[in-house]
């Protein structure tokens, strides 16, 4: 397969029974890794952005195909394999917050987000037009996310003061308490009926 010098194709493969053999060309930029299950090729824009990934297995063929604006920023990706394709577009503001998301399979459109931020560029709601699921998000003083609610159904989220989860209570379940060591670093899951450490 031919490759440019502004593309790399990266192949890598999967098999508990192979090694792998790789090889490289520096001139064509071209990094490959070949086994016998899965079969992955990655090509790169000259700015190095993912253009296409490629996946080969025994099921067959996906396609992934990634669009990037101006400022390197993903705006929508096309999977295509034997049932037919999935196009994801995504709209953003001017400093790239993501305001619309639209899937589409074979033509036929799946979902249609919207999203809504606050001045301080927190997310406040989304919006799907097509199932007309709203989901909103509520935030603290110190802009930690506190509590989402979907079609009437809230899940809250309290963060302790170094901004860590501390009590996760999902809708109609009972509170769940986590705690940390000094490094951070979760040790305890608490709930009514047990202690997880």
């Amino acid at each position: 397969m031919p490759l440019s010098l502004t593309s790399l194709l990266l192949t890598l493969a999967l098999s508990a029974s192979a090694s792998p053999t790789p090889r490289g060309d520096v001139e064509a930029r071209d990094i490959a890794q070949s086994l016998d299950a899965l079969r992955i090729e990655l090509s790169l824009h000259a700015d190095r952005n993912r253009q296409q990934e490629i996946r080969r297995d025994s099921t067959g063929t996906q396609t992934t195909d990634y669009a990037i604006d101006q400022d390197d920023r993903l705006i929508g990706s096309t999977v295509t394999d034997a049932s037919g394709s999935v196009t994801t577009t995504y709209t953003l503001d001017g400093v790239g917050n993501r305001t619309q998301e639209v899937i589409q399979r074979n033509g036929s459109t799946l979902s249609d987000i919207t999203y809504h931020y606050q001045a301080q560029h927190r997310l406040i709601d989304t919006h799907d037009r097509v199932s007309g699921l709203v989901t909103e998000y509520t935030y603290d003083d110190r802009g930690q996310l506190i509590s989402e609610t979907t079609n009437g159904q809230t899940t809250t989220y309290r963060p302790n003061a170094q901004d860590r989860l501390a009590t996760l209570t999902l809708p109609g379940a009972p509170p769940v308490d986590y705690r940390y060591d000094p490094e951070g670093k979760r040790i305890e899951r608490r709930t009514t009926t047990e202690v997880t450490r």
